[in-house]
């Protein structure tokens, strides 16, 4: 399924980046965090409103923005 293959795609990426050296600040965690955060509710809200593709959407544009945002610290 797309959104376990999402799920773990993002959460390999986050591991990663938060192993590597420098570490990440307290202001970037709570940035990823915040974004983890917002990511988490649209699913409950896309998945209650029988649109999966739609967060399917939302976490690919959530793990495009980590890649972009932290990919060059890996």
């Amino acid at each position: 399924m797309e959104i376990d293959r999402l799920t773990l795609e993002i959460k390999a990426f986050i591991e990663k980046v938060v192993e590597v050296t420098p570490p990440l600040s307290l202001q970037e965690l709570e940035e990823v965090q915040a974004g983890m955060d917002t990511v988490i509710a649209q699913g409950r809200f896309w998945l209650q409103e029988s649109n999966p593709q739609r967060y399917i959407y939302e976490m690919s544009v959530f793990h495009t923005w980590l890649q972009d945002r932290y990919g060059d610290r890996r």
